[in-house]
């Protein structure tokens, strides 16, 4: 993969975030007349073929009557409606978006603040940030694409933190994005990094501190033990060297 359309690769927005099928057999809606009709139904079912219908023949009013659904009591109606905001790709759904950044369902806040991103509009970075501490690695890795995109300084301390994840390719992805930050705060944790058990988390920590530092040692990532050890005892050296580093976390 080419390191600079790392980001570029990011999970469908709320079909990621529904963690669960979309289709609960709602039927089909055959006219926007019947569609307005079925968002006002009681039966969440019908509401959701409605949003369906919106989603995929997009009419004028398209926006207005999917805004109005992200207030919906049923979860999967108010995920689906954020899908068909995303595709109408109209300045208008900003507003209600932004509105559902306030919704108490965390998949909602995720899927409206991602679906924001998408649009043009950052005003989800506060909700993005708070996703990276999710229990979904889907939902970490996404708002850790979005918010290296952006590149946030307010998730440094966030993309730090997952320098320490499970999953191998969030910490390699936050060694990378940590790279783009240009950030000396961050080069004592990828130091700690190039000690990982994955020689992609070990690459990526040695590439950013080479971008941040401006220093150019070898290190040999994979293969043999004490080859890499050679080469990381010569970065430990230098970092020893220079003594307090600014912005760097106590």
């Amino acid at each position: 993969m080419k390191r600079s359309s790392r980001l570029l690769l990011v999970l469908p927005v709320a079909l990621a975030a529904a963690g669960c099928a979309f289709f609960r057999g709602p039927g089909r809606v055959g006219s926007l007349s019947q569609a307005e009709r079925y968002l006002r139904s009681p039966n969440p079912d019908r509401r959701l073929a409605a949003v369906i219908y919106l989603e995929e023949n997009l009419p004028p009013p398209a926006v207005t009557l999917l805004g109005g659904m992200l207030e919906d009591e049923d979860k999967l109606v108010r995920l689906r409606a954020i899908v068909a905001l995303r595709r109408t790709e109209s300045s208008l759904a900003v507003a209600p978006l932004q509105r559902a950044l306030e919704d108490a369902d965390p998949d909602i806040r995720f899927a409206a603040a991602s679906t924001l991103y998408e649009l043009g509009d950052e005003t989800g970075e506060e909700t993005l940030i708070e996703s990276l501490r999710s229990q979904r690695e889907d939902f970490r890795l996404q708002s850790l694409m979005f918010l290296g995109r952006m590149r946030s300084r307010a998730a440094m301390e966030g993309f730090i933190d997952l320098l320490d994840d499970p999953s191998p390719r969030i910490r390699s992805t936050a060694a990378y994005i940590l790279g783009l930050m240009d950030d000396y705060s961050a080069v004592d944790p990828l130091l700690e990094a190039m000690e990982d058990d994955v020689d992609i988390v070990r690459r990526d920590a040695w590439r950013a501190l080479k971008t941040i530092t401006g220093q150019d040692f070898e290190f040999i990532y994979g293969g043999d033990p004490e080859l890499r050890q050679i080469g990381l005892d010569r970065w430990l050296q230098w970092r020893q060297g220079r003594g307090e580093i600014p912005g760097a976390p106590e």
